[in-house]
């Protein structure tokens, strides 16, 4: 979008809790001195924590973005999203999550000593119409029936799908390439009505690229530095 960024839609709730740490020196949490954990997930009897998660406050804000904008969603998953909310009402505390009916699990983590690197996942809002008008000029395309390897992007571009695959016009063809990325997303048409979904339909047939990993391997723009604002 020219002048505006994508809002973002939280599809889920991470409970992340604080662990004790061991004497090895490390910048992540430390769980174990030994780096034999081997199973994915153990359940944990007793989390070694005392009080709320620091980012409590976080998990009712998700919850009410969840279910303000993907209503099924909540439905699907009330009951997990119903015990979170009475767990925090009481105070949050994680020596008595298992009163609520929530488990805490430790995860191996690739190092065996429980460390896990989490990434997060959004769903853009992309502003479109239904036709093509004023600003609105990229075509956002429905997936066409597969034989075989799909047209790459530069073959989209170049016009290489019928008009007839076509569901809305964007104003950005950046957001366009992101909710590609991204998987789905939510088409708000400007004209009041409710967003709509566009969910992932299939693969294309093509080997995934970073686009973030070719600018830094070009020396567009320094590892450290790489985020979505660079990107774009």
């Amino acid at each position: 979008m020219k002048g505006r960024w994508v809002k973002y839609l939280l599809m889920g709730t991470v409970v992340a809790m604080l662990a004790a740490c061991s004497s090895k020196p490390t910048d992540r949490g430390q769980q174990y001195k030994d780096g034999k954990f081997t199973q994915p997930f153990s359940l944990v009897n007793q989390p070694d924590a005392v009080g709320a998660p620091i980012n409590a406050g976080d998990f009712a804000e998700q919850i009410n973005h969840i279910r303000n904008s993907s209503p099924r969603l909540y439905g699907n998953q009330s009951n997990v999203y119903n015990a979170v909310q009475e767990w925090l009402r009481a105070g949050g505390d994680t020596r008595n999550m298992r009163q609520f009916g929530i488990d805490a699990w430790q995860m191996e983590g690739a190092d065996n000593y429980g460390n896990v690197q989490f990434t997060g996942y959004y769903t853009p809002v992309i502003q479109a119409r239904h036709t093509r008008q004023g600003e609105f000029q990229y075509p956002i395309y429905r997936m066409p029936p597969k034989r075989g390897r799909l047209p790459s992007r530069a073959e989209i571009y170049a016009g290489a799908l019928s008009d007839k695959y076509i569901l809305a016009y964007s104003n950005s063809l950046m957001d366009n390439f992101i909710m590609d990325v991204q998987g789905s997303g939510y088409i708000d048409f400007g004209d009041g009505s409710p967003l709509n979904f566009f969910s992932y339909a299939g693969k294309n047939g093509h080997a995934y690229r970073s686009i973030g990993k070719v600018l830094i391997d070009r020396g567009e723009v320094k590892k450290e530095d790489m985020s979505m604002q660079a990107i774009r």
